[in-house]
């Protein structure tokens, strides 16, 4: 828990099942390039993680359905070399493009394209579990 506010106190980081989760969207990005904004948010996110050994971080490239593979790719790479210039060891540290296999919404419209050009760091290891850590209960009931 104390990691997950320290990363928010960079950026958003959600809380998932499969780590914890920062997104650098679309505005994030000059074409395949970082805005220096999220530059220097990276370089402090590597700080907080390259401070707790054992975590692995995971960069996924996303884009909507007209963009391509390649530039989903470009990015995850920029995403990753940021990352391992400020601390962290490229050992643990992958980047892949993964196009517009796993949209959020529908391309439908400009602001759901938008919406799925992204990028995704999602950071796991031992020390953050694969529990997600949910601020409130609810039960699942049948209706």
């Amino acid at each position: 828990m104390r990691l997950l506010e320290q990363m928010n106190g960079v950026m958003p980081v959600r809380d998932t099942p499969r780590g914890l989760m920062a997104t650098v969207s679309e505005s994030g990005f000059n074409g395949a390039s970082l805005r220096e904004t999220v530059v220097l948010q990276l370089a402090r996110l590597a700080a907080v993680v390259a401070a707790h050994p054992g975590l692995r971080v995971e960069v996924d490239g996303h884009t909507d359905s007209t963009a391509t593979e390649a530039l989903a790719r470009q990015r995850a790479e920029e995403v990753r070399g940021i990352l391992t210039a400020r601390g962290l060891s490229s050992g643990v540290v992958i980047a892949r493009g993964l196009g517009a296999t796993r949209p959020l919404v529908s391309n439908s419209t400009p602001s759901g394209r938008m919406e799925n050009r992204r990028v995704e760091i999602v950071i796991s290891g031992d020390m953050i579990g694969n529990i997600p850590f949910w601020d409130r209960t609810y039960t699942l009931s049948h209706r």
